[in-house]
């Protein structure tokens, strides 16, 4: 037989003067304390009129690690406004927030022991009074259980009570039946009924799961709340892989998921996720909604998409050549690349403007020249184009020398011109060995024995030095 568990009120201790948090009510924890009494001590006779100092509290409540603690030391009398000046230590985790005439101490202890410290109240004419105060901090666990395993009821049913188990598995029914009463589980584990049945009653359990009902009968109640991340669905593009995961977001919660997606695109479920994912194989915005049931408080939070899928990019490249200067320029023509979901080259119609600058006269120097692209009248279905120039480089051209046989010249002779021309048109230079000279292109002959002449063509920027041609004879 399983025993409820319940939490009793400790009577009798003094709260006056306390601004504590609801959840930090821990009655059952001030039993046994140990706590030093504030002492108070006046200033001189002299210094006193009709409006003495005075200190709230002469003791302060237990606090425990890890739950919320809050406490005021008030300050009154005097002239004016009194400053507040603490002195001592506080226990790790706790920090100070002073006021008008009001010193606040509050925060999550961290550590368990006692920790003293001073007060001291100064009005605007230098009159002070003082106290000494200690905050004992008790064990984690003073405050409840760690873990409450398999229970089948609990039932916290007096105001002012506190429970605060950090874990609850497999529990049937929780009651929370009084004003002020405070339950905080940080997990509670499948979980079958919740019942909140009075005015700011606090149920905050930070993970509730597999919860079958909830009850929340005040306005003023405080449960999770819930939403869908993310907030919006990414876009997706035409023929290209999507995956885009779903989750509750705020509380334990189920969803479900109405609309239309484009072909190719379909939802999977895992571990209370939504997934989106698959390969379109259309364009276009597809609206759609997840709408998110929180388990413990059945709110309903619905969450409306607009899924975009683009079209797909295909490449349009102006195909790059090479030629010779003093030539032609080849026919321009482009490739098409990128289909994706087994589309061909039967999808696109239409063909771009392909220009170059370029003439068959333009300088090697000022190669490569663009060759730009338009889209003309390109279309494809499902696609945007991403038009690629391309480039026409210049290289330098061959040349070549003609130069006829010289004539076996006598000796003493008439010079004799040379006609060797170049197919670039530039000049072509001369070196000749044997009895003879060559001056502005006359071959002069001065005696017996082999003649040889060279002619040369060197090339510039935009030929190639031409292959030299050699002319001999024996002169008569």
């Amino acid at each position: 037989m399983r025993v409820p568990v319940k939490v009793r009120r400790i009577r009798g201790v003094c709260m006056l003067g306390l601004a504590l948090l609801p959840h930090a009510r821990i009655r059952g924890a001030v039993r046994g304390a140990s706590l030093i009494q504030a002492q108070q001590q006046e200033v001189p006779p002299a210094q006193i009129d009709e409006k003495p100092l005075a200190l709230s509290e002469n003791s302060l409540p237990d606090a425990a690690v890890d739950l919320p603690y809050r406490v005021a030391v008030q300050a009154s009398g005097g002239t004016n406004r009194l400053r507040l000046v603490f002195n001592g230590d506080l226990p790790p985790g706790l920090k100070i927030d002073s006021g008008t005439n009001t010193l606040v101490i509050g925060g999550v202890p961290t550590e368990e022991g006692t920790f003293s410290f001073d007060v001291r109240a100064i009005d605007i004419d230098g009159r002070a009074m003082s106290g000494t105060y200690s905050i004992h901090v008790q064990p984690r666990t003073r405050g409840g259980p760690v873990t409450i395993a398999d229970p089948e009821i609990i039932n916290v049913v007096d105001a002012d009570d506190a429970f605060f188990p950090l874990a609850i598995d497999d529990l049937e029914a929780i009651h929370v039946s009084d004003s002020y009463d405070v339950f905080m589980p940080v997990v509670i584990n499948d979980l079958e009924t919740i019942h909140v049945t009075d005015a700011v009653s606090e149920l905050k359990g930070v993970v509730i799961k597999d919860a079958e009902t909830v009850h929340v009968s005040d306005t003023d109640v405080v449960t999770l709340q819930v939403g869908v991340t993310p907030a919006t669905a990414p876009p997706g593009t035409y023929g290209t892989a999507y995956l885009v995961v779903f989750s509750p977001a705020g509380g334990s919660a189920t969803l479900a998921v109405s609309g239309t997606l484009p072909t190719g695109m379909f939802w999977t479920t895992q571990s209370g996720n939504f997934r989106l994912q698959g390969t379109p194989t259309q364009i276009g915005t597809f609206p759609f909604t997840i709408t998110a049931t929180n388990k413990v408080t059945a709110a309903v939070v619905t969450v409306q998409y607009s899924l975009v899928i683009n079209p797909a990019t295909l490449n349009v490249t102006a195909n790059s050549f090479t030629r010779a200067f003093d030539q032609p320029n080849p026919a321009l023509t482009y490739a098409v690349t990128g289909f994706v979901n087994g589309d061909a080259s039967s999808v696109v119609s239409g063909s771009p403007i392909l220009t170059t600058t370029a003439t068959p006269i333009s300088p090697v120097d000022s190669s490569p020249f663009s060759i730009s692209i338009a889209q003309g009248t390109l279309t494809a279905t499902n696609y945007i184009f991403d038009l690629i120039p391309g480039t026409l480089t210049v290289t330098p051209a061959p040349q070549y020398i003609t130069f006829y046989a010289i004539p076996a010249l006598a000796s003493n002779s008439v010079p004799f011109p040379l006609t060797a021309r170049a197919s670039s048109g530039l000049a072509v230079t001369y070196s000749v060995s044997g009895p003879a000279t060559i001056t502005n292109s006359m071959l002069s002959v001065s005696g017996t024995g082999l003649v040889t002449v060279t002619a040369t063509q060197p090339g510039n920027a935009n030929f190639d030095a031409a292959t030299a041609v050699v002319r001999s004879f024996t002169p008569q």
